[in-house]
């Protein structure tokens, strides 16, 4: 659906300058589309979804992540201003440990960047999938009937986009 929504406003909005308001009205309202399709086909066909990732806590390794048991043990370095090789040689010893310090540093980082993604991603799946099972949970009352499929679908395309226009409306009311 993202796809979709991106592709579809890159090709409508060629050769056109439009507001970010009027740009974010046309992307919602292609996401609305796509999702009253997407749910009025599948309720007509009568889709049903099920859960077969499981816990997905199960599919994740503990191994990549940081392990920080030897982290609070620093030596203390004190290097008074000297004019020879002794303060050169210092100076090259606090660059390669700065430079140890960073990678670690980055290192850190990057893994609690992977654990965030891993957990948003975590959340928009439980979200979208218990989302998705509440429409299709109709499916058995709208398969081969196309008035209550088209029902269903008006109705939870309205529920899951018409608070983003809301939200546009009062951004582009209160800026």
């Amino acid at each position: 659906m993202v796809t979709l929504t991106t592709v579809a406003v890159w090709l409508f909005g060629l050769g056109q300058h439009r507001t970010l308001y009027a740009n974010s009205l046309i992307s919602t309202t292609i996401l609305f589309s796509a999702f009253l399709t997407f749910t009025t086909v599948g309720l007509y066909h009568g889709v049903k979804v099920r859960d077969d990732v499981g816990q997905l806590t199960d599919h994740i390794s503990r191994r990549h992540f940081p392990n920080l048991d030897g982290f609070g043990s620093f030596p203390d370095l004190d290097v008074d201003d000297g004019d020879g090789i002794l303060g050169f040689l210092a100076a090259l010893l606090m660059a390669v440990l700065a430079a140890i310090v960073l990678v670690l540093v980055v290192w850190l980082v990057g893994a609690l960047l992977w654990t965030s993604i891993l957990i948003f991603a975590a959340m928009l799946y439980g979200v979208f999938f218990r989302a998705l099972r509440l429409v299709f949970r109709n499916s058995n009352r709208c398969r081969g009937q196309w008035a209550s499929s088209l029902w269903q679908g008006v109705w939870h395309a309205s529920l899951y986009t018409v608070w983003i226009y809301g939200i546009i409306y009062a951004a582009h009311r209160l800026g």
